[in-house]
């Protein structure tokens, strides 16, 4: 979609695992635009702290991430501007994120929780009692969720 795109009744959401963003960014904004993906979840990022999100900027879309290391693991997630997003967990165990989508008064939803969770493989039994929770605290919110591994 373009800046200038309206929103109507349907939300183009996307999931990929991408192996490191780090070098693949302008193939991710060819994606967006080529599909007209209003959201598009990423697992596998390879991103740290150290990594500016400047360089994954994608013109008309925000970036939402967690990261955890260059040696794999990590979230992150493109949303079109259009959608009004933000971050709706900030402190989390998992690799997860979750944000609010407002959506025009004309489509079927006015609001949308669209979340992305990676499960390392090494992770132990717990992760999904650790992630439960945190999908109960934030499901709490809004009762249309979408919810992408």
């Amino acid at each position: 979609p373009s800046s200038s795109s309206s929103l109507t009744t349907t939300v183009r959401i996307c999931h990929i695992n991408i192996c490191s963003l780090r070098n693949k960014v302008n193939d991710v904004a060819t994606l967006l635009y080529d599909h007209h993906i209003h959201v598009l979840s990423i697992n596998e990022t390879w991103l740290d702290g150290t990594f500016n999100s400047s360089l994954l900027h994608v013109p008309g879309y925000d970036i939402y991430r967690r990261d955890r290391d260059l040696h794999g693991g990590g979230v992150c997630i493109y949303a079109h501007r259009i959608l009004k997003s933000q971050l709706l967990n900030t402190h989390t165990s998992t690799e997860s994120l979750f944000i609010s989508c407002r959506l025009p008064a004309n489509a079927q939803f006015r609001k949308i929780t669209i979340g992305t969770v990676y499960r390392p493989p090494s992770s132990l039994v717990s992760f999904w009692e650790d992630f439960a929770n945190e999908f109960d605290r934030t499901s709490a919110a809004d009762d249309n969720i979408v919810l992408l591994e």
